[in-house]
């Protein structure tokens, strides 16, 4: 069980690079300037277009949840096959004995 975590925590987000580009989208939507360094893209630190690096954090932002979203369905549909197959196991089972 435990390899099995460790496996999936290798697909699952980063936590704190979603917190990272999640602050920084914050400070591309309210910056009323043209440009903006930043450094949470590439990671050293550039000036974009503030339209352009927003649009590019949104795109990461959406990215790594929608591959956390696909690792927690693929996670509840193993367990849920998982009973399912024991309860059938069971089932044929207890009709033999």
């Amino acid at each position: 069980m435990l390899s099995f975590l460790f496996f999936l925590s290798l697909f699952c987000i980063n936590t704190d690079r979603a917190r990272l580009v999640l602050a920084e989208l914050d400070k591309a939507a309210n910056n009323s300037n043209g440009l903006m360094a930043s450094a949470v893209l590439h990671g050293y630190e550039q000036k974009y277009p503030t339209n352009v690096l927003r649009v590019e954090l949104e795109r990461e932002l959406d990215e790594m949840l929608r591959k956390q979203a696909r690792i927690l369905f693929a996670t509840l549909t193993c367990s849920w096959v998982s009973c399912c197959s024991f309860a059938f196991w069971c089932l044929h089972h207890a009709s033999m004995a």
